[in-house]
């Protein structure tokens, strides 16, 4: 399997090598007394799971810093070069004084709501003598570097996923028994030890061993404490952002303090928006402010206070300012479907009609995208999900319209449940049609 958006078997058969990844390193924007872009390009190339591209031409090098403006710009970039090239991911880099700084921009990062491990704002500094020529570029650098192309990478199958779990596996190996890193210019190291705790990280998920994640932790919080010390403060948020995740899958998946794992994951969060804003990063703020709504949603299942479920609540409102039904229609509908979720439980438990109302609401704006012809299973689970807040309205305040409009609702759904042979959901919503109409019946003899 490939990672192309437009498969070529014939390519990879006469080539007699399978091809995961297609990468294009843009030229250097620095000194030319490197030739960092096609000594990287040369680098890559040797391993044969990738098809390399030199793409000579880039964002000059104060253009690439992360501010606000240059990352529109660098998105505004790289349409047309995904578009030409067909890449998985773009490399960008430039000189700042004697070190080179890379990052990785993914196809399809900012189109979608995701967790990632590597993302643009990521940055990772290495001496620029590294890439003086193909043969300067020490193994340490050429580990760092297809380990930050792993993580930002998008899976295409789950051929593809094993693959890159190995070979971050295999990276792994190479840092447990390599002590070159201490010997790299000392501001390089938050950079390095950010990018190494990620590593670790996603290779840590398969098996989540305490050791491990107490490892990845050091090391994450090990970079944070040069904070004061990065290039650009923006360089702090995606280092919280990673550490937040850290606790968040702690609290999931792990035998820990699961309250105490949230809180830190939350805190986190809330530290990585102090420098992400959503004047100057609304795409990267917007994707975080979605994890932050999960996060406080656990937290709430975990403690059942209100308050962090309307926090979930007013974490998605600021997604989806940002995340429109106009610019962005699948991400907009999730979201819709999960405030009507949000919005159905904090009604509910906070004994609330107009909030039961809202999360009707915004389940229907969800069925305006996933519509029953393209996605009817998705479509009858949301119309169910509408006939159940319905029937909370009508058992909470004995209201015979709301039983009706539930009734009406669960008989659409069930329709297409025999229509589209789904036995498992129609077996769910003929007991809540039963329990409807047993409470209709109970209402109108009192």
């Amino acid at each position: 399997m490939s990672f192309w958006r437009k498969n070529n078997p014939e390519k990879v058969i006469q080539e007699e090598r399978v091809v995961r990844m297609r990468v294009v390193v843009t030229s250097f924007a620095g000194s030319s007394k490197y030739h960092a872009g096609k000594s990287l390009m040369e680098i890559l190339k040797k391993d044969k799971s990738l098809d390399v591209i030199y793409y000579n031409d880039s964002p000059s090098a104060e253009q690439q810093k992360m501010n606000s403006r240059n990352v529109s710009g660098l998105r505004d970039f790289s349409v047309n070069v995904f578009k030409k090239t067909e890449a998985d991911v773009i490399i960008f880099m430039h000189q700042e004084n004697d070190l080179v700084c890379l990052n990785f921009l993914a196809y399809g990062e900012y189109d979608e709501l995701n967790v990632k491990y590597w993302s643009l704002l990521d940055c990772l500094y290495l001496p620029a003598y590294f890439f003086e020529s193909a043969e300067t570029l020490q193994d340490v650098g050429e580990n760092l570097i297809k380990g930050a192309l792993l993580l930002s990478a998008k899976s295409r199958s789950k051929e593809d996923e094993v693959w890159q779990k190995n070979e971050l596996k295999e990276i792994v190996k190479f840092f447990e028994n390599d002590n070159s890193t201490g010997k790299i210019s000392v501001a390089c190291m938050p950079y390095i030890l950010s990018l190494i705790s990620s590593i670790y990280f996603a290779c840590a998920q398969d098996k989540a061993d305490k050791t491990t994640l107490d490892t990845v932790k050091y090391m994450m919080e090990k970079a944070l404490q040069s904070k004061d010390n990065l290039f650009a403060k923006i360089h702090i948020a995606p280092m919280y952002v990673h550490l937040g995740n850290l606790f968040y899958f702690a609290a999931q998946n792990m035998n820990v303090d699961t309250l105490v794992c949230y809180n830190k994951a939350t805190q986190a969060y809330r530290l990585a928006k102090n420098y992400l804003t959503k004047e100057e990063y609304p795409y990267d703020y917007a994707q975080l402010s979605y994890v932050c709504a999960g996060a406080y949603f656990s937290q709430w299942r975990y403690t059942d206070n209100l308050d962090s479920l309307r926090d979930a609540v007013g974490a998605l409102h600021d997604a989806e300012k940002i995340y429109t039904e106009k610019l962005f229609p699948a991400s907009w509908a999730k979201i819709q479907h999960e405030l009507g979720w949000y919005l159905s439980l904090l009604g509910s438990y906070g004994n609330s009609p107009e909030i039961l109302n809202l999360s009707i609401k915004n389940y229907k704006n969800a069925q305006k995208i996933f519509y029953a012809e393209k996605f009817p299973f998705i479509w009858l689970s949301i119309q169910a999900d509408i006939g159940r807040v319905y029937y909370a309205m009508g058992k909470q305040y004995q209201d015979l319209d709301a039983l009706k409009s539930a009734e009406k609702c669960f008989k659409t759904a069930l329709f297409l449940c025999e229509e589209k042979k789904a036995e498992e959901q129609r077996r769910k919503i003929d007991a809540d049609m039963a329990k409807t109409i047993a409470l209709m019946y109970t209402i109108k003899n009192q």
